[in-house]
């Protein structure tokens, strides 16, 4: 049995297999992914509205594109993530961080420290900006992560 759903949480995970809380924690975290691709894309959207507003036709082809976009995004934030979470996810059972927010606040410093580390950061105001589009895409990613890997505690 993989657990019972109490309140919305996952819990009597004792007797379930290893293999299906590790399908469970890698389909939680390509969901994440997928959140936080699209969490990139559509900041990014924003950012570049805000400077230069455009017409609505071209917010909606936008939209569109930002579909296929944010799964090349997700792809990209799948491959940086992969072993910073597995360290994370460790640290906290370690540090018996209480989940949920230890998941979204250290996703959210993950996702800042790594387009630092990267060099793909803007300097100056744009910079920070960028840091924290980046911040904020990482908290989305930890929360999804969260939620989807049964919001253990």
């Amino acid at each position: 049995m993989s657990g019972n759903l109490v309140d919305g949480r996952t819990v009597g995970m004792e007797g379930t297999p290893t293999s299906v809380k590790v399908a469970r924690a890698i389909g939680a975290w390509l969901v994440a992914d997928l959140m936080a691709g699209a969490a990139l894309v559509f900041g990014f959207g924003v950012m570049l509205y805000v400077d230069n507003p455009a017409p609505l036709r071209e917010v909606g082809q936008f939209l569109l594109a930002a579909i296929p976009i944010s799964l090349y995004v997700a792809f990209l934030v799948g491959v940086m993530t992969a072993l910073p979470m597995i360290g994370i996810v460790a640290f906290m059972r370690f540090a018996h961080m209480r989940r949920g927010l230890g998941d979204v606040l250290l996703s959210g410093v993950m996702g800042a420290v790594l387009i630092h580390l990267t060099g793909m950061q803007a300097l100056g105001v744009e910079g920070l900006f960028t840091t924290a589009l980046f911040f904020v895409a990482g908290m989305v990613g930890g929360f999804t992560y969260w939620h989807f890997a049964g919001r253990p505690r």
